[in-house]
C-alpha cells in the first residue's frame, strides 16, 4: 500500500531508535466494538503479537506517546475522536512514520478508502473480514514493516555518512564549496560561509548569480564552462572577492569537476585560498622599496644642497662680518642666512632619514629626558593656553642617547600643539611607565585627532596632514610642514629598537606613544 502523502521522516534518527522496532511484537488496537475488539486480540495472539486492546481513542493516544508500537490497528469511527484524526496524530509523534497503520471500516469507496490513505493509514480492512484475511493482511504488513525499517535504518546511515562528511569539510581550514552543473550551491564549509560573511543556509540552494557580483560571475563564468565541457581537468586562478561585509579578500581558486556515485557528472568542486595578506605583505614590500629608493635619492639631494648652503652660509657670514654694509642690506643679508640656515636643518633631516647618524648611548633617566624637554616648550605653550600635565612614574635607567630621545618628543609636543590651534579644550598630558621590557614616554592630546585612513602613512616620508595636506578647513591649514618630523621620530626610535604606536580618532585626540626597551637591543651597539 503507498504512504500518505505529507508524511515522512522529518528529523536524523540514531540508529538505536530501530533497535526498538526490530522484534517488536506489541500492537496498538482501538475499535469501540467489545466483540471486534477481542476477535483482533485473539487473531494477534495466534501469530505470537502482543496486542493492546483500547476502546477509546483517547486512551489509545495516550499509550502511542508512551510505548512504541510497530503495527496500529485503528477503527475510523470511534465515540470520542475520529480513526482518521489518531492516524494523522500518530504521523506526528516523532518516529511516527514508522508504525504500520491500519484502518477498518466498513465503507468500502474508493473515495473514502484514499480518505484514510491520505490521513496516513498504510492500508484499510473492511468490515466484517474473516480471521483468516486478517492473518493474510497481518503477514503483509510484516514484511513491509521489515523493509521499512531496513529502508529507514539506511536512511539514517546516509544521513550520518553525510554529517560526518559535513564536519570532516567544516574541519579543512581553506574555504571549500561545490555546486551543480547549473551553478546551485549543493553545499560548503563555515570557513566558505566565513569568507562570504554569509550563514551557511543563505548561500546553499541559491544560484551563483545570487552569490558572486557581475564582475565575478563574468570571470568565473568561463572558467566553470571549461570545466564542465571537459576541456580542462582543473582551474586555478587568481580573484578578488566582495563578502556581504565589504571587505574585499583576495583569494586563489582552485577548481575540479565531480560525479554522481552514476558515474553522472555532478558539477565543480572549489577550494579557495585566501592570499589577502601575503599581497599586503608583497605590496608593504614593494612600499618598503619605493621608500629606500626615496631615502637614496633624498641622501644624493641632501649632500648637493648641503654643499651648497656651506657655500652661501659662508659667503653670508663673511659679508655680516664687513663694517660698511648698511642697515638695509644687513636686514636682507640676516634674513638670507636664516633661510640658508633653515635650508642646512632640512638636509640635515633629510640625511637622518637615509643614513641614521651613530648613536651615542648612555644610561640615562626617562623622566629626566621628559622633565627636561618639556620644560623647554611649556612657558610658550602656556602663552597659547595650552595646559600641560605632567605624570612619571619610577622607571629604571635605559640605554639612550638622551639627546635623540629628547628631540623625538619635541617634536611630538610641536605636533600636539598644532593639532590644538583653535580647539576648545587645549591639554597635552606626558606619562612615563613601565609595561613588560619596555618603558614607554606617551603624549596625549585633545587636538583636532587624525582621519583613520591618514593613520598608516603618518611615518611616511615627505607625508603631512598639515597646511595644504590638513583636513579641508581645519585650524591645521595654517600650519606649515616638512613632512619629515614624524618620519624621522619613527626612524630614531627603531634605531634604539623601539616603536612609536598611535591611536587617534578626528575630533577626539590623538595619542603617540614611544616605546624604547630597558635593555640593550641584541647586535647593536
Amino acid at each position: 500500500m503507498r504512504r500518505a502523502r505529507g508524511v515522512g521522516r522529518t528529523t536524523m534518527r540514531p540508529a538505536t531508535i530501530y533497535q526498538k522496532y526490530q522484534h517488536n511484537r506489541s500492537v496498538l488496537v482501538v475499535d469501540d466494538d467489545p466483540v471486534i475488539l477481542k476477535v483482533f486480540v485473539r487473531s494477534l495472539r495466534s501469530l505470537d503479537f502482543e496486542p493492546q486492546a483500547f476502546a477509546t481513542g483517547e486512551e489509545a493516544w495516550a499509550a502511542f506517546q508512551t510505548t512504541v508500537f510497530p503495527m496500529a490497528i485503528v477503527d475510523w469511527n470511534l465515540p470520542d475522536t475520529s480513526g482518521l484524526e489518531l492516524c494523522r496524530r500518530f504521523r506526528s509523534r516523532p518516529n511516527g512514520d514508522l508504525t504500520y497503520i491500519f484502518v477498518t471500516t466498513g465503507m468500502s469507496a474508493p473515495s473514502d478508502l484514499r480518505t484514510a490513505l491520505d490521513a496516513g493509514a498504510d492500508d484499510y480492512l473492511l468490515k466484517p473480514f474473516r480471521s483468516q484475511q486478517l492473518q493474510i493482511r497481518i503477514s503483509f504488513a510484516e514484511v513491509q514493516i521489515h523493509h521499512r525499517l531496513k529502508r529507514a535504518r539506511a536512511e539514517a546511515e546516509r544521513d550520518q555518512q553525510q554529517q560526518f562528511q559535513q564536519v570532516l569539510m567544516n574541519a579543512i581550514p581553506s574555504p571549500v564549496y561545490y555546486q551543480d552543473t547549473e551553478g546551485v550551491f549543493l553545499g560548503c564549509n563555515i570557513p566558505f560561509a566565513r569568507l562570504l560573511a554569509l550563514p551557511s543556509n543563505q548561500i546553499v540552494g541559491r544560484h551563483a548569480d545570487e552569490i558572486w557580483d557581475v564582475f565575478q560571475l563574468g570571470l568565473h563564468r568561463p572558467h566553470d564552462q571549461a570545466l564542465l565541457e571537459g576541456k580542462e581537468d582543473t582551474q586555478f586562478y587568481e580573484c578578488a572577492v566582495s563578502p556581504a561585509n565589504g571587505i574585499t579578500r583576495q583569494v586563489v581558486f582552485h577548481k575540479a569537476r565531480f560525479y554522481q556515485p552514476d558515474g553522472s557528472l555532478g558539477g565543480i568542486i572549489g577550494v579557495l585560498l585566501d592570499i589577502t595578506k601575503r599581497k599586503e605583505a608583497e605590496q608593504a614590500l614593494i612600499r618598503a622599496q619605493q621608500l629606500a629608493a626615496i631615502g637614496t635619492l633624498a641622501a644624493g639631494i641632501a649632500h648637493e644642497f648641503n654643499n651648497i648652503n656651506t657655500a652661501v652660509l659662508g659667503n653670508l657670514q663673511i659679508i655680516m662680518e664687513s663694517a660698511d654694509i648698511g642697515t638695509r642690506f644687513g636686514d636682507l643679508i640676516a634674513r638670507a642666512h636664516r633661510s640658508a640656515t633653515r635650508g642646512v636643518e632640512l638636509t640635515h633631516k633629510l640625511l637622518s632619514i637615509s643614513k641614521p647618524s651613530t648613536l651615542d648611548r648612555t644610561l640615562a633617566d626617562p623622566n629626566r629626558i621628559v622633565i627636561d624637554t618639556v620644560s623647554i616648550v611649556q612657558l610658550e605653550f602656556s602663552t597659547e593656553g595650552i595646559e600641560m600635565v605632567l605624570k612619571t612614574t619610577e622607571v629604571p635607567r635605559i640605554p639612550v642617547d638622551p639627546s635623540q630621545i629628547s628631540q623625538v618628543l619635541i617634536n611630538l609636543l610641536i605636533n600636539a600643539r598644532h593639532a590644538l590651534l583653535e580647539r576648545p579644550s587645549k591639554a597635552i598630558t606626558v606619562t612615563t611607565g613601565t609595561q613588560g621590557e619596555h618603558c614607554f614616554i606617551r603624549v596625549v592630546d585633545t587636538g583636532c585627532g587624525i582621519a583613520e585612513d591618514e593613520l598608516p602613512k603618518l611615518f611616511l616620508p615627505f607625508y603631512s596632514t598639515k597646511g595644504e595636506h590638513s583636513s579641508g578647513g581645519t585650524a591645521q591649514s595654517s600650519v606649515k610642514g616638512t613632512g619629515l618630523g614624524l618620519s624621522l621620530s619613527d626612524t630614531i626610535v627603531r634605531n634604539h629598537g623601539g616603536t612609536i604606536d598611535v591611536q587617534s580618532e578626528e575630533g577626539q585626540g590623538s595619542t603617540f606613544t614611544i616605546w624604547l626597551p630597558l635593555e640593550m637591543p641584541p647586535n647593536t651597539t
